[in-house]
């Protein structure tokens, strides 16, 4: 009895490998579409590149799935796009010459091929001219509000006056100048897109007039870089600050940490996973103050998960091993300009991307 129940057992275990193995060299029959609408924050700094898969479908080994494509927006032609037909991967195959924000609608369809069952998903696009390698271009530009950027205020109750925080003529980015109240919520403008390998360079100046609950405090503002998540202000980031008097200094907001890298070679750690650091941020001190009275220039260098800070040309603090709330290296995101309660000109905003 004891022989025939092992054997039994053997048999079991047997059957249950063979059914599993069976199992995942197959397909579920249901949609292969992880959800029926998809959006798609692109590859290569988030920006539409010839050449590069968009994602690939959730669908595992063989598939029983016959995938095809179809454009919807009148922008979206069937030869900018195309899609594997066994594999279900989106890639982009060439664009079309165009400046400026760009907004695609695609259908995908996946027929099984035993019931002939269909399956579609609705994949929505966003791109504005894919820029080159080591070229210079702004990533604020007039007009580009809600498109290539977005505002976000923290006070509720100044919503409905969002839209006049910050003026954008392309040449110069004001903030604060037309409010008309004597406090002002704190704000931001974001880039739509992530970014992970580059330079970035602006001017700034600081103007007049302070408001509550900052009027008896520093001019305060910042460079946001890597934000993921809630962007509503202030978001899971990484900041180069813009302070009287404290410009170059650097935080890590709501979760990061950083291992900044001292004028003396030594290494230490701005950790904002405490819960001090969650409410505010950790902060490594710039090397020297090198801001002046007038006009000032900050150039960013980033580098994936490390980056320079300088200050007038001089360099004022730098880090390596930025790293999530989780650990896990956090190398790209979404830029920000700040304003929190202070007018404040930002000019020659510029970036390009790198290698």
């Amino acid at each position: 009895m004891r022989r025939f129940f092992k054997r039994l057992y053997i048999m079991l275990i047997i059957l249950v490998v063979f059914c599993s193995n069976t199992r995942a060299g197959e397909t579920s029959d249901r949609s292969p579409f992880a959800n029926p609408f998809l959006y798609y924050a692109f590859p290569a700094y988030g920006y539409l590149t010839p050449g590069a898969a968009i994602a690939r479908l959730n669908h595992t080994g063989e598939s029983k799935f016959e995938f095809s494509i179809d454009a919807i927006s009148d922008n979206a032609k069937a030869d900018f796009f195309s899609i594997d037909k066994k594999t279900g991967v989106l890639s982009i195959d060439k664009l079309p010459k165009f400046a400026g924000y760009k907004k695609y609608e695609l259908k995908l369809s996946a027929k099984n091929r035993k019931s002939n069952e269909t399956h579609d998903a609705i994949v929505f696009l966003n791109s504005h001219k894919n820029p080159q390698l080591n070229t210079w271009f702004n990533p604020f530009p007039a007009q580009g509000i809600g498109k290539v950027y977005t505002q976000s205020t923290r006070y509720s109750q100044y919503k409905t006056l969002e839209n006049i925080v910050f003026e954008n003529d392309g040449h110069y980015l004001k903030a604060l100048y037309n409010w008309p109240h004597n406090e002002a919520p704190f704000s931001m403008i974001m880039t739509a897109t992530d970014y992970s390998h580059y330079d970035f360079e602006l001017e700034y100046k600081w103007g007049e007039r302070k408001f509550a609950p900052r009027q008896n405090k520093k001019r305060d503002a910042g460079i946001i870089f890597h934000a993921r998540g809630d962007l509503e202000v202030w978001p899971v980031s990484l900041e180069c600050q813009i302070q009287e008097g404290d410009t170059g200094d650097h935080y890590s907001i709501r979760g990061p940490s950083v291992v900044g890298l001292l004028k003396d070679g030594k290494e230490t750690v701005a950790n904002s996973k405490t819960q001090e650091g969650l409410r505010g941020g950790a902060r490594l001190i710039r090397y020297a103050m090198s801001e002046v009275k007038g006009w000032n220039k900050v150039r960013l260098e980033i580098r994936g998960d490390s980056a320079k800070y300088f200050v007038n040309g001089v360099l004022v603090n730098q880090f390596k091993q930025a790293v999530d709330f989780y650990g896990q290296a956090l190398t790209s995101g979404k830029i920000g300009l700040q304003a929190e309660g202070a007018e404040i000109t930002y000019r020659n905003i510029r970036m390009r991307l790198v290698k």
